[in-house]
């Protein structure tokens, strides 16, 4: 049994992703969030949890939870002796989650710009890249060219899951 924080979410789709990977069926509990999820992770109601690593270090550094694997191309810094599952011979279990700041089509391109440059600039900082990266986050700033370039890579990979799956919203 493993829970998500909801249908459709990014947990909820990486739980599909290792189900396929590793050919073996695991039943899939939608919760109302994250930290109920947590809460009975932690209290042995379930078997297992996908999250993101800055909701999760906290619980993981105290010892409540235990991490099992990262779905991502690489190590987490902060978790150096938890493998990917590609490097435990579960390939195709990818879900590095990530965040950005979108704007509306008709926001001038060049403001879209400034907002873009002072955000690469905050990121760039040495105390934001550090206190990010403490917490389990690895800032990656980019341009808007290349958020539209992940976007649709993300995008198609979600597709083909939530297709397969047939997955549905509640």
């Amino acid at each position: 049994m493993m829970l998500s924080s909801g249908t459709g979410s990014v947990p909820h789709l990486a739980m599909e992703l290792l189900s396929d990977a590793a050919k073996v069926p695991l039943l899939h509990v939608p919760y109302k969030g994250a930290a109920p999820a947590i809460t009975d992770v932690i209290a042995g109601h379930v078997d297992g949890f996908f999250g993101d690593i800055p909701g999760l270090l906290p619980f993981i550094k105290t010892g409540k939870l235990k991490p099992i694997g990262i779905a991502a191309s690489r190590r987490n810094p902060l978790l150096p002796e938890v493998k990917t599952f590609t490097e435990m011979g579960i390939p195709g279990v990818d879900s590095d989650n990530w965040y950005a700041v979108f704007a509306g089509r008709a926001v001038p391109a060049a403001d879209i710009e400034k907002v873009s440059a002072a955000l690469r600039k905050a990121l760039g900082d040495e105390t934001v890249r550090s206190r990010l990266a403490a917490s389990g986050a690895e800032p990656a700033p980019s341009t808007a060219a290349e958020l539209a370039a992940l976007l649709k890579q993300d995008t198609d990979k979600w597709t083909r899951v939530v297709r397969a799956k047939k997955i549905k919203p509640d």
